[in-house]
């Protein structure tokens, strides 16, 4: 893989781009604790968040966790609207996909 100018990283092999972020992710917040084992986090140099019980497999990208508390935040603030958004958000994904890969109405 190669990096491009614009920051996105790219196999030359099979032509798989795959995108940077925006920003660099914010740290492991110390009070969020794994969502399988109840067990202490770790940020690893790799980008990962591990959890550091030895027996749990627990690991979710660096970005992707960031997101994941975010969301946790949002819907411990306000599930009504939290839930209110995703549904707006399903539906309009919903509206932009193909016609053929849409699931039949029941009848």
């Amino acid at each position: 893989m190669s990096q491009t100018a614009g920051g996105s990283w790219q196999c030359y092999s099979c032509g798989y781009i795959q995108l940077s972020a925006a920003a660099p992710a914010p740290p492991v917040p110390a009070d969020v604790p794994c969502p399988r084992c109840d067990g202490p986090l770790r940020d690893g140099q790799d980008g990962i968040v591990r959890c550091a019980q030895t027996r749990c497999t627990y690991e979710l990208d660096r970005d992707a966790f960031a997101l994941f508390c975010q969301l946790v935040a949002e819907w411990d603030a306000d599930p009504e609207t939290f839930l209110t958004r995703v549904k707006a958000r399903t539906e309009e994904l919903r509206a932009r996909e193909p016609y053929w890969l849409r699931t039949p109405e029941p009848v």
